[in-house]
C-alpha cells in the first residue's frame, strides 16, 4: 500500500515549497474571488397574481433591518417584510442559486417548499447597513429572493426530546414524506451536479479542492469518487494540526476510495438532495393534531448518489441521547427506505477523523 504522508499530499496539490509550511497550513486563501456557479434564470423573476401587501421594493426591504433579527428569524441577510414576506439577499450568488432551486421543485415536485415570488438584482440599497457612509452609485449590486413567510417553530433537539411520542412520530412521518417527494423526482439525469447541470460553488467541502473553481458536474460515479478522495486528502493534510497522520486518519485515507467504489448500481442512482438537513432548516407546523413539515434553505439543492442524504441525517439530525437520536433518524429514514447504511455511517465518522465535514 502507497505511503499515506502528509508532507506529499500538500505537494502534490500545492507544490514542493508549501510542503515545508505545516503544522498549521490553512486552505482558506486558496478560495478568494471564485466565480459562483451560474444559473439558468432570467431576471427580475415576479410570480404571477396580484399581491397585498405588495411585493417589497429594495428601500422596504433596507427599512426592515432595524426590525428584522426577531426570535423568528435569528439569521443575518434574512428579513421579514410586512409580516408576510421573507427576503434573503446577498451581493454574492449563492441567493440566486437557491431561487433557481426553488422554481425548480416547484415545476417538478409535491416538495413543500415556500412560494418564491420575485427574484432580482438591485444597486444602491444597503440592505446590510454595511456601507451607509458609501454614496450610492458606489455599493454593492445584491441579489434578493422575496419568498412566502412560513410561520411556526424550527425544529431542534428540545422541541423534539421534549414532545409526547404521538407528536414525535408525526414530525418524524411528515419529514420523511417530504424526502420521498424530493427523491422521487426521476427526470432520467445521468450526471452528478445542480439542477441546471452546473457544479456547486468552490466552499463544498465534499468536492472542494485547490485549482478548481466549481465543484463538478461529475459525469460519473468514478468522476464524483475521484474529486471526494482529493478533497479529502487535501483538507485532511492541510486542516490537522501535527506533523503526520495518527493511525485512525490513515485507515480512513486507505480505505476511503475503495468503500465508495463498493457502491451498488441502485446506491449511485443520481438522486436529488437537500444536502444541509440542520435542524434549523426545518419548520414545524401544527394544524390540530396533525404536524406539517417544511424544509427551507435549498441552496445546495443538486444531484447526488441516492446515499448522501443519509449522511446528512446521520451527521445533522443527532441527539445525544441514544433513544431519542434513534427514534428521530429511524423515523426520518422511512422517507428513503432501503439505502446503503453501511457506506452513510462510514462517511458520516470520517468527520471528525478528516478534521473537516465532508457534506
Amino acid at each position: 500500500m502507497e505511503a499515506i504522508c502528509k508532507a506529499k499530499i500538500i505537494e502534490e496539490f500545492l507544490g514542493r515549497e508549501a510542503r515545508w509550511n505545516f503544522p498549521g497550513l490553512t486552505d482558506s486563501h486558496y478560495y478568494q474571488n471564485l466565480p459562483s456557479a451560474p444559473v439558468d434564470i432570467t431576471l427580475p423573476y415576479r410570480a404571477e397574481g396580484n399581491f397585498d401587501p405588495p411585493l417589497p421594493t429594495p428601500k422596504d426591504i433596507a427599512n426592515a433591518r432595524t426590525t428584522a433579527h426577531d426570535s423568528e428569524i435569528p439569521r443575518p441577510n434574512v428579513y421579514k417584510v410586512f409580516d408576510t414576506y421573507i427576503v434573503k439577499f446577498s451581493s454574492g450568488g449563492s441567493i440566486l442559486q437557491e431561487a433557481e432551486n426553488l422554481l425548480f421543485l416547484e415545476k417538478n415536485s409535491r416538495v413543500r417548499t415556500p412560494k418564491v415570488y420575485a427574484v432580482f438584482s438591485h444597486q444602491g440599497e444597503d440592505p446590510s447597513g454595511l456601507y451607509q457612509d458609501q454614496a450610492r452609485e458606489t455599493r454593492p449590486t445584491y441579489h434578493y429572493l422575496v419568498m412566502e413567510f412560513i410561520p411556526g417553530p424550527k425544529l431542534s433537539r428540545e422541541l423534539f426530546c421534549n414532545s409526547s411520542p404521538d407528536v414525535k412520530q408525526r414530525i418524524c412521518e411528515s419529514l420523511a414524506e417530504q424526502l420521498k417527494r424530493l427523491r422521487e423526482v426521476q427526470l432520467g439525469i445521468d450526471f452528478y451536479g445542480r439542477v441546471n447541470r452546473t457544479g456547486w460553488d468552490y466552499h463544498l467541502n465534499m468536492f472542494t479542492c485547490p485549482g478548481k473553481d466549481l465543484c463538478g458536474p461529475y459525469e460519473s460515479y468514478e468522476d464524483l469518487v475521484n474529486a471526494m478522495v482529493d478533497s479529502a486528502r487535501f483538507h485532511a493534510a492541510t486542516g490537522l494540526y501535527s506533523e503526520e497522520f495518527d493511525s485512525g486518519t490513515k485507515l480512513i485515507l486507505a480505505n476511503l476510495k475503495p468503500s465508495l467504489q463498493a457502491a451498488t448500481e441502485e446506491d449511485r442512482l443520481p438522486t436529488l438532495t437537500h444536502l444541509n438537513l440542520q435542524f434549523h432548516n426545518i419548520i414545524v407546523q401544527q394544524k390540530g393534531e396533525d404536524y406539517d413539515v417544511i424544509i427551507m434553505n435549498w441552496r445546495h439543492l443538486g444531484w447526488l448518489p441516492a446515499w448522501v442524504e443519509a449522511v446528512t441525517v446521520l451527521m445533522c439530525l443527532s441527539i445525544q441521547s441514544w433513544e431519542e437520536k434513534g427514534n428521530l433518524q429511524w423515523g426520518v429514514f422511512q422517507g428513503f427506505q432501503p439505502f446503503n447504511l453501511a457506506l452513510a455511517q462510514f462517511i458520516a465518522d470520517c468527520k471528525g477523523l478528516l478534521a473537516y465535514p465532508l457534506l
